[in-house]
This record gives C-alpha cells, sequence and structure tokens, in this order.
C-alpha cells in the first residue's frame, strides 16, 4: 500500500521544498506522472503559491470546485500537477503552467488563460493494434488513440484538455524548439542543429551550440515555443 506522505529528506530533488521545515511532505497519489515530475496541490498551495498555511485551508479551497488540473475539477490535495501540465484557479482567474527552472527544480509559470486548456505531451512509446488504430503512450500517463502512422517516439503533441483534441504535432527535427527535462542543462530552451544517433545538438539561450541525450529534449514548437515555459 502506497503511503500518504514520504519524508522530506527522500522528496525527490526536483521539488523545490524545505527539506528541514518538516519530517514529512504529501505525497502524490498514483497517477502517469513520474514522481520527480509532479507535485501534489498540497505542496503548490502551501509551499509555493503560499495561499494556505495548513492542509485543512487547501480542502476546503478545493472543495469550492474552483481548481482545475488539466482542465478537471480537483478535489484531493493529493492531486499530482505533472510536468507542462496546468493549474487553473477560476475563483482569482489565475492560471499556472508547470515547468523546469534552471536549476532543475520544478516551478509554477503564471501564463495566460488562452493557454490554460494547452499541454505539450512526448510520445514514449507507440503500439499498432490493428488496420489504421495506433495507440500512442504519452509522458503523463495517457492513452491516445489515431489513424495515421506518421508520429515518432520523441515526438510531442499539442492538446487540448480535457478533450484531448489534438493541436499540433511537434517533431523532433532539425529547427525545432526543445525543453530539456533532464540532464545538466534541465530547463534550458533551445533550437535543434543537429540530431547524431542519441546526441542532439542545440543552439541555446547564450546563442552557443551545446549537447545534450536525445531523450532529454522536449519539442515544445517549431520555429517558436506552442507554450509559455
Amino acid at each position: 500500500m502506497v503511503k500518504n506522505h514520504l519524508k522530506s529528506l527522500a522528496a525527490p530533488r526536483t521539488w523545490p521544498i524545505k527539506r528541514k521545515k518538516n519530517v514529512f511532505v504529501t505525497r502524490p497519489k498514483q497517477s502517469g506522472h513520474q514522481l520527480d515530475f509532479s507535485l501534489p496541490l498540497n505542496i503548490i498551495f502551501k509551499d509555493i503559491l503560499r495561499y494556505c498555511k495548513t492542509t485543512k485551508e487547501v480542502q476546503k479551497v478545493l472543495l469550492e470546485n474552483n481548481v482545475l488540473v488539466d482542465g478537471k475539477k480537483a478535489v484531493d490535495p493529493h492531486t499530482p500537477l505533472g510536468f507542462l501540465g496546468t493549474l487553473q484557479i477560476d475563483k482569482t482567474k489565475e492560471n499556472y503552467r508547470m515547468t523546469l527552472s534552471k536549476l532543475g527544480k520544478l516551478e509554477i509559470k503564471k501564463i495566460d488563460k488562452k493557454e490554460a486548456d494547452l499541454k505539450v505531451v512526448k510520445i514514449k512509446n507507440k503500439n499498432i493494434l490493428g488496420k489504421n488504430n495506433i495507440q500512442l503512450n504519452m509522458s503523463d500517463g495517457r492513452n491516445i488513440l489515431i489513424k495515421k502512422n506518421d508520429y515518432k517516439t520523441g515526438d510531442t503533441l499539442l492538446l487540448s484538455l480535457p478533450k484531448q483534441e489534438v493541436k499540433e504535432h511537434i517533431k523532433l527535427e532539425k529547427g525545432s524548439i526543445i525543453l530539456l527535462s533532464r540532464g545538466r542543462r534541465a530547463g534550458t530552451v533551445g533550437t535543434i542543429e543537429n540530431i547524431e544517433g542519441n546526441t542532439i545538438k542545440f543552439i541555446g539561450e547564450d546563442k552557443k551550440i551545446h549537447e545534450t541525450k536525445k531523450m532529454y529534449a522536449f519539442p515544445i514548437g517549431g520555429k517558436k515555443a506552442s507554450i509559455t515555459v
């Protein structure tokens, strides 16, 4: 049985928490998100946005049905907000996206209302289910059925949530804008210059060419980023 909490010192290094402040912190409930790439709403409302001081206050806010995660109502403090997921707070008319800082820490960035129901998800795997039926397994645990077999592992999809309508297919190719999710340059945005095997050369924000592993690249746009990160 999975516990509802974990020790602060054992929490993922990507979590932006004060590890010596409390012995335990809230564990996000099980989902398709990796533990180190998601944060429970309880931590977000108490430790990051600082809207609440206690879990009881967070529960009260959520039970007002004013909070949406990826376009769906959230009433459980253990509900996770995953990497590049969106958080909407109707009462305050605020919208946020979970992204990464240059230090590789998860951070909440304020975004415009028009972006609140848009999310970029990465294709982790493909399964052919039958004639003209292909299942895409995405980075946040969701599965999407498509007809055309022109999607590759490593590409991303810009989805309109919660309906999962595909708005854009973003390819992992030369010229694409990428966000690095792991590695020494996690949180960096750049433009792909070249792909050689499992290595990507990209032009960073400093206008210099850098290298990273292909698996760390998260395409977020073609000529320009499709979302704010």
